[in-house]
């Protein structure tokens, strides 16, 4: 939670691209085609509903349903201080309108960046039914605005749904 791509604290590398794990093949005759980028989680086929990149202001939300009691993987990305969260989401039981789940501040871990970013990255049994995902920001620190450090990966600044593994 400190140097890392994207978020650095002192000067960034000469080739921050390639900062980590780079490999390469060495082989002139090397079949490219046996590598395929692997895609991102909250990009995966498996994504009930997303809701990310979300700006200031925002009070959005996305429905998905369940034939059957399914667990679910959660990742969430907001704004929070002091136990309290600016920017997060929350799950509708849309049959009931029960929450279901809610991201609060004692749910997250820090996301990089600002001790702010927070990040909640969970799995949850929901049952068979409807339900519909909400997130809301305030007026500051939001994906393309921030008034302090972006999280490490701020593409997923929101709320992501996904069959869970």
């Amino acid at each position: 939670d400190s140097h890392a791509y994207g978020a650095w604290n002192a000067g960034a590398p000469y080739d921050q691209k390639n900062y980590g794990v780079s490999l390469f093949a060495v082989d002139k005759n090397f079949d490219k085609s046996l590598i395929t980028e692997q895609q991102a989680e909250t990009e995966s086929k498996e994504v009930l509903a997303k809701i990310t990149r979300v700006g200031d202001d925002a009070d959005e939300s996305a429905v998905f349903s369940l034939d059957k009691p399914t667990r679910v993987h959660i990742v969430a990305m907001g704004e929070g201080q002091g136990n309290e969260m600016y920017d997060y989401g929350w799950i509708e039981n849309r049959d009931n309108d029960d929450i279901v789940w809610e991201m609060t501040y004692r749910k997250t871990d820090p996301a990089g960046g600002a001790d702010k970013n927070r990040l909640c990255d969970t799995r949850v049994l929901l049952d068979a039914g409807r339900y519909k995902i909400h997130y809301v920001s305030d007026g500051s620190h939001s994906f393309g605005n921030w008034n302090a450090q972006q999280p490490r990966n701020p593409q997923y600044w929101g709320i992501t749904v996904m069959l869970a593994e």
